[in-house]
């Protein structure tokens, strides 16, 4: 999505996952973080592989090493699905 400016129904409800495993269980809360994570990230991406970088860098950012693995499987189907 961040490369391509598209929300798939797939990486919207992947995205939904991980901001409620993250315990952001309302939809507003939901809502609010994910306007935040594109107001932040949208000034950097350039490309596909560009966005990839980045957001496994942010994936670091994450304590949790459940979340991290969440974070990269998330990454990695949504590229899939974008490059295929």
């Amino acid at each position: 999505m961040y490369a391509d400016g598209h929300l798939t129904t797939f990486e919207d409800e992947q995205l939904q996952k991980l901001l409620a495993t993250m315990g952001f269980v309302d939809e507003i809360d939901r809502q609010r973080e994910f306007d935040a994570a594109v107001t932040r990230i949208r000034p950097n991406i350039q490309s596909i592989h560009k966005a990839k970088e980045l957001a496994l860098d942010l994936a670091d950012a994450f304590k949790d090493r459940n979340q991290q693995k969440q974070v990269l499987a998330a990454v990695e189907q949504m590229l899939t699905a974008t490059t295929t």
